[in-house]
């Protein structure tokens, strides 16, 4: 969105500070209906901090994503001059961030196996990996390392095939 403010060109870019607030406003109601629990002091041990730096990251991304550009000529106010706050870079790293929180959410449904598999060959073709025997081997590999640390060592209470298979 670009606003045209005396001499200057005011250009907000409103996807990620929209995207970055309902992530902090959601963990800031989250940590509040946790301290409302009686053992809420000491449930809120890590969500608090997290809380608070999710407000701090959102406060600086706001203010990468507003810029403040002089009207010279007629090429200032084309599209293609525009720049965008937020990087190549910075996308990929909310992308990376969404796809925790769905294979997250897809452990319980769908099982870690297939979803480690799933995930493993989505963050390879990500990365950019050519031979399909790296791309396949890197997934069953992850897969099989999640298994044996996460539900053989430690015991941790991973579904293998999650509730749709069930």
């Amino acid at each position: 969105m670009r606003i045209a403010v005396g001499k200057k060109i005011v250009e907000i870019d409103l996807l990620p500070i929209l995207f970055v607030w309902l992530i902090s406003i959601w963990a800031l109601f989250y940590w509040q209906s946790v301290l409302d629990l009686p053992e809420g002091e000491d449930s809120a041990f890590f969500i608090g901090p997290l809380s608070q730096i999710s407000v701090l990251f959102s406060i600086l991304i706001t203010a990468d994503c507003i810029k403040f550009k002089q009207i010279v000529g007629i090429d200032q106010s084309n599209d293609q001059n525009v720049q965008k706050c937020i990087s190549k870079s910075l996308k990929n790293r909310l992308l990376f961030i969404i796809s925790i929180i769905v294979y997250a959410i897809s452990l319980e449904y769908i099982g870690a196996i297939i979803t480690s598999i799933v995930y493993a060959v989505g963050l390879s073709i990500a990365l950019k990996t050519k031979s399909l025997w790296t791309l396949f081997g890197i997934a069953i590999f992850i897969s099989l390392f999640i298994i044996i640390i996460f539900v053989e060592m430690l015991r941790v209470p991973l579904p293998l095939w999650g509730t749709l298979f069930s």
